[in-house]
Formats: C-alpha cells, sequence, structure tokens
C-alpha cells in the first residue's frame, strides 16, 4: 500500500500532473513542504486533493513519516 505522498507522487505520475498543478491546489510551499515530506497533509489539503486528483482520501489519510 502506498503511503500519502507515494499516492499524491503516483497520481502526478500516471495523470501527467505537474508540481505546479499540486501547488496550484494546495499552495507552493505546502506542496513543496508536502513533496519532501516536511510537512504533513492537512484535511483541507486532503479534500482538495482528493476532489481534483480522485485519489482516496482513505489512503490520503494515513499517517506517514516527516523527514527530520
Amino acid at each position: 500500500p502506498l503511503d500519502p505522498v507515494q499516492a499524491i507522487e503516483a497520481a502526478m505520475a500516471m495523470n501527467g500532473y505537474s508540481r505546479a498543478e499540486l501547488a496550484a491546489l494546495i499552495g507552493q510551499p505546502r506542496a513543496t513542504e508536502v513533496l519532501a515530506r516536511k510537512r504533513a497533509l492537512s484535511l483541507s489539503m486532503i479534500r482538495k486533493i482528493a476532489s481534483a486528483w480522485h485519489v482516496p482520501e482513505r489512503v490520503l489519510v494515513q499517517e506517514y513519516a516527516l523527514a527530520r
């Protein structure tokens, strides 16, 4: 099973989404921090990604390790 960041990266790869498109959804600094595992996804970010990119919310709400 994929963790939330891996699920976002998989959606980007499979659907041709760019980092810029993720940034348009959740904000530039947040997109960079989420992909670098320096910030956890908020409920608002999860809802936006799930709605726009059809990534299941149940995958995005899982806990995952952040970088130190």
